[in-house]
């Protein structure tokens, strides 16, 4: 999503997302309505020494309503992600950690859906 933080720099990035159609057929809308209209966030990234890169993510989700299905509401969502990448030998060998949802909030996309929860991400890759 954005470029490593200069040296010592702290980047912070913030945005507002509205979706709504104003003119299209009815199957188009009924999709459009599905999607959550508001999403707002903010991303902030430091990299203290240029090897170490440390990044988090804010977003809030507006709830949406899924007209026709059983239980037809997927509420609001607050996530967090947070995440730390490191560089090696010269940037040979990189290892990222990335938690998603930190502070486990109901995260659902569909009114049948799963709920996720909180999870771990781990990679670590080798360049020669």
């Amino acid at each position: 999503m954005h470029g490593p933080s200069p040296v010592g720099a702290i980047t912070l990035v913030g945005w507002v997302d509205v979706q709504a159609s104003a003119s299209a057929d009815r199957e188009f809308r009924a999709a459009r309505d599905r999607e959550p209209t508001v999403r707002a966030g903010l991303f902030g990234q430091h990299s203290p020494d240029g090897n170490l890169n440390l990044n988090a993510r804010l977003e809030w989700r507006a709830a949406t309503r899924w007209d026709g299905w059983p239980e037809p509401d997927v509420p609001a969502a607050l996530l967090l992600d947070l995440g730390l990448s490191r560089s090696f030998a010269g940037e040979r060998f990189h290892i990222a950690l990335t938690g998603r949802n930190v502070l486990g909030a109901p995260e659902q996309t569909h009114p049948l859906g799963a709920t996720l929860d909180g999870r771990l991400f781990v990679r670590v890759e080798a360049r020669f």
